[in-house]
């Protein structure tokens, strides 16, 4: 279990890393200059550090809740971490649900951007898409699709957004085993 200034660390590395471009938590393996002891003493907030020092997965807590666009320590809840968890714990069924629902039979007409936003990337904006599967899907076509997505979008401030995430977030998640998902989606587009 990481103590209080672990996490307080673990909190300014992975917040540096989602919420700026320069910063690269991989390529610093979470490390930050600025973070000390010192600093952790003077923060008022260092009860919500020792807080979250007891809880089982850390990293996961904030992981989740920087997705949710909650960057505040204070502002970082149970409930988002809970529901990601959840989509972390079930998912190939997760993602080749949201596949069904969501893309259908023609893959190709789902995430085609040459005429501005495609299906897939809009549903992903109402809420109905994961952001882990936008991520799946781009690894099972080798990187491809937003590959293409960027060339056709790049610019807009929407995209430009989403592909921040994309990108910031596409190495702690791509650490799941994906292997039975890109069989079940080859499999199933191989029947459509």
């Amino acid at each position: 279990m990481p103590n209080t200034f672990e996490c307080f660390r673990e909190y300014h590395a992975l917040k540096a890393h989602f919420t700026t471009p320069s910063y690269d938590y991989i390529k610093y393996n979470g490390k930050m200059k600025s973070i000390t002891p010192v600093s952790l003493e003077r923060n008022k907030q260092r009860y919500l550090f020792e807080r979250l020092a007891k809880m089982k997965d850390p990293r996961g807590f904030i992981i989740a809740n920087l997705l949710a666009d909650k960057v505040w320590i204070g502002d970082m809840t149970e409930g988002i971490y809970k529901a990601w968890r959840k989509r972390m714990d079930s998912l190939d069924y997760s993602l080749m649900e949201e596949v069904k629902k969501v893309i259908g039979e023609n893959i190709n007409e789902s995430l085609n951007a040459t005429k501005g936003y495609p299906r897939f990337f809009k549903e992903y904006i109402k809420g109905n898409v994961s952001l882990e599967l936008i991520i799946a899907v781009d690894k099972v076509m080798d990187g491809i699709m937003i590959d293409h997505w960027n060339n056709c979008l790049r610019g807009d401030i929407l995209w430009e957004e989403v592909y921040r995430k994309i990108n910031k977030y596409s190495p702690f998640f791509l650490q799941n085993d994906l292997t039975s998902f890109q069989k079940a989606i080859r499999s199933y587009y191989e029947k459509a």
